[in-house]
């Protein structure tokens, strides 16, 4: 008990000094950084390094800051503090206030697209499934995200080679020149 006390000690120092030493003048929210780091820590000891457990105390904390304060972290280079933002929009089962989600459906698809570590996409995961994505934004998301600079779409193409297949016809390629 006494060192996970110390260690909070010190995480919270850190803290403070980073703030000092950079200014106010952060993208970030430093003190939520602070308990971001925290709750990090916590759920890769109590959990595993492949599946962070976000504890109780932990996920209560991190209640108290709002669904868009928490996704501003879902980016940061860290990826143990984006799993933690992302398990943290997880646990949010009764959080049901929809101007609190507002806009938050496109930015967490495209977080969970283009994670690159695995654990993090997986906690990114949790956090789509919680948030009960709209088919709507999914694809408008995918749209944005596949077009090729021609106006051709993902979506378009797959429309366009699924219309192909049910005539009859055996060329599958999504290219646009197909279409």
């Amino acid at each position: 008990m006494t060192s996970v006390a110390l260690r909070r000690g010190l995480v919270v120092q850190l803290g403070v000094i980073l703030l000092a030493l950079t200014g106010f003048g952060l993208e970030q929210d430093v003190g939520l950084l602070v308990r971001l780091k925290i709750a990090a820590d916590d759920a890769f000891a109590m959990g595993s390094a492949g599946s962070p457990l976000l504890m109780e105390e932990d996920r209560d904390v991190l209640r108290s800051y709002s669904p868009a304060r928490i996704a501003a972290f879902i980016r940061f280079p860290n990826a143990r503090i984006r799993a933690v933002a992302f398990l943290s929009l997880a646990y949010r089962p009764d959080d049901n206030d929809v101007r609190e989600w507002e806009g938050m459906t496109p930015s967490l698809i495209a977080a969970f697209l283009n994670e690159t570590d695995t654990v993090a996409r997986q906690c990114a995961w949790y956090a789509l499934l919680n948030l009960g994505v709209d088919a709507a934004d999914v694809a408008a998301l995918v749209d944005e995200a596949f077009e090729d600079g021609t106006g051709n779409t993902l979506r378009g193409s797959l429309l366009r080679a699924g219309a192909r297949s049910e005539n009859g016809e055996t060329e599958h390629s999504l290219s646009p020149q197909n279409g």
